[in-house]
């Protein structure tokens, strides 16, 4: 079932009326448990500011596992709606990302599901994982499970996660792919990590992805900074990590965020010389996503990682 094409462009939170559920059946489902991951850019450049103060990108996003949040989802009392409670983060419990879902689903598919939604967070926030549209991600596909008939159309479901956010349409198929324009165009990207050793590390720093775009752009201004040149056009390479990590672990953002948070690259340079192969900041951080051919490379930096308390996720291909 299509939604209005101009709806989609101009959803805001106060514009969905509360449509009256379709049918009973669709209240009678049994509490559901997801956990949604997260996502790192291993390559990531800014590519200009548009005329709407976007930005233009041309990234390489890879899912991982952990860290994960957790969903809880149970019916809720008849005429309820939506209900949220969230562990671990203060939510504005009138304009949220799972709340917009919910919306923009029930606008589309003209049903309204009754349902408690408990939210624990474990994924950090301004933290540069997507654990925000993570969590609409796995919640928006969820709500389709349960709407047949009125189940959206794959193109639809896009629709609508593009409305919500410009990495959600990444995180509802979480599979690697390029991404470009501002996150929402994607191209499935063939990568194998067969055989590797991954650690996603999460430093106690918060950052605004607002202010890092605006840093960037002022740093573009004083041309301190320029987007990469020719690079990653090619979208039909098959085995891109013959090349990694020496082309492809990049991100525009430590231009701008390490200056200003150097402990950053502080943990970049330790981690590198433990024996990483490739680190990179993900998104415009504060998480570092570092790579290791040899074990005994990765378990070094994490050990490292555990004396001096630093938290981090360790992955095994």
């Amino acid at each position: 079932m299509p939604c209005p094409g101009g709806w989609l462009q101009q959803m805001r939170p106060s514009a969905f009326p509360h449509p009256q559920p379709r049918c009973h059946e669709l209240q009678m489902h049994p509490p559901t448990t997801l956990h949604p991951g997260c996502k790192v850019n291993i390559y990531l450049d800014i590519r200009g500011r548009q005329t709407d103060g976007l930005h233009q990108l041309l990234t390489l996003f890879l899912p991982l596992p952990e860290p994960h949040d957790t969903l809880i989802i149970s019916p809720g009392p008849a005429g309820t709606g939506f209900r949220l409670t969230c562990r671990g983060h203060v939510l504005d419990e009138t304009d949220n990302i799972l709340l917009r879902v919910y919306k923009a689903f029930s606008q589309c598919t003209k049903t309204a599901l009754d349902l408690d939604v408990q939210l624990t967070k474990k994924i950090p926030v301004g933290a540069g994982l997507g654990g925000g549209s993570s969590d609409a991600a796995a919640f928006l596909k969820y709500l389709n499970s349960l709407s047949q008939p009125s189940a959206l159309s794959e193109k639809s479901l896009l629709a609508v996660a593009s409305a919500i956010g410009a990495d959600v349409p990444f995180l509802l198929s979480n599979q690697p792919a390029w991404a470009e324009n501002i996150g929402d165009v994607l191209h499935p990207a063939a990568i194998s990590l067969a055989g590797l050793h991954s650690v996603v590390v999460c430093p106690d720093i918060r950052i605004s992805t607002a202010w890092a775009y605006q840093a960037w752009d002022k740093a573009l201004s004083a041309k301190s900074v320029a987007p990469q040149a020719g690079l990653l056009t090619d979208f039909k390479l098959k085995d891109i990590f013959s090349f990694w990590p020496y082309l492809f672990f990049s991100n525009a953002f430590e231009h701008v965020v390490f200056p200003t948070h150097p402990h950053l690259r502080d943990i970049k340079e330790n981690l590198l010389a433990c024996g990483a192969a490739g680190v990179v900041l993900s998104g415009s951080g504060a998480s570092l996503f570092a790579i290791f051919r040899n074990p005994r490379h990765m378990e070094k930096a994490t050990h490292w990682m555990s004396r001096i308390g630093l938290d981090h996720y360790k992955h095994s291909w």
